[in-house]
């Protein structure tokens, strides 16, 4: 039986993980022990579990500095982003990573289109907003 690790995302247990990312920690600290598991690198990053694991040279999402995960986003300063990953998708976007990178604007807009839509409970999203730093007044 494989050895489960919790995935740095989600920090779930699990033996299911993509490609083994071929990154040097800081040069002399070994080769890099995070994970991701095949549901949070899809989600998270658009990212496909298959093509990781095939390619030769793989650098994990921390190592490339573009990790979304709670603990992450608080060391660059940032608010944990929380559940996302269904309100990318329904604002069309391909990940969270996708969304994050069109800014805060247009993860509260998403948030917006997700409560109007009944996708999520309209006191949550008010809240969400706060934290990114916007107040939407229905």
């Amino acid at each position: 039986m494989a050895k489960k690790k919790a995935c740095h995302q989600c920090r779930q247990m699990t033996a299911k993980f993509t490609g083994a990312c071929k990154s040097n920690r800081n040069g002399n600290m070994g080769p890099c022990p995070i994970r991701y598991c095949s549901r949070c690198l899809p989600n998270r990053y658009g990212e496909q579990v298959k093509v990781t694991q095939m390619q030769d040279c793989w650098t994990c999402p921390k190592c490339r500095g573009i990790c979304n995960c709670s603990r992450c986003r608080k060391k660059m300063g940032e608010m944990p982003t929380g559940r996302l990953a269904d309100v990318a998708k329904a604002s069309g976007c391909s990940s969270v990573h996708d969304l994050l990178q069109k800014g805060n604007e247009a993860v509260a807009a998403a948030h917006v289109d997700g409560a109007q839509a009944g996708e999520d409970d309209p006191i949550e999203a008010t809240a969400r907003f706060k934290l990114f730093g916007f107040w939407i007044i229905p």
